[in-house]
């Protein structure tokens, strides 16, 4: 089974706001591009980190298991953002151009 397969399925065992709060630990990293005070977003992130393996704590018997696991999909889903963001920059290089929007979000200027 592909990396997507064993993520989807795992989806369906984690709750809304253990996904939720996965997702944000995901957003808070300092290696994205332009990130200046990595201080500031290591310690957002340890916020989000902080909570989530507290909820985990009080909502599972196997607390413990689930977050190691939870831990190596949150790893999985880091390659699979990079693996994604690296295709766009690779179509943009081949193709010359993107849709605004994607322009925008990944901060690529408008070719002249």
């Amino acid at each position: 089974m592909s990396i997507v397969g064993h993520l989807i399925s795992w989806h369906k065992k984690v709750n809304v706001v253990e996904g939720r709060r996965s997702g944000a630990v995901i957003v808070y990293v300092t290696d994205r591009p332009g990130v200046t005070n990595t201080h500031a977003v290591e310690r957002v992130q340890d916020i989000y980190t902080d909570t989530l393996i507290e909820y985990v704590k009080k909502r599972r018997v196997d607390s413990s298991r689930f977050l190691a696991k939870l831990l190596l999909k949150l790893v999985d889903l880091r390659t699979i953002n990079c693996l994604h963001t690296d295709c766009l920059y690779q179509l943009t290089i081949a193709k010359g151009s993107l849709p605004p929007l994607l322009r925008e979000y990944f901060d690529i200027p408008q070719p002249d």
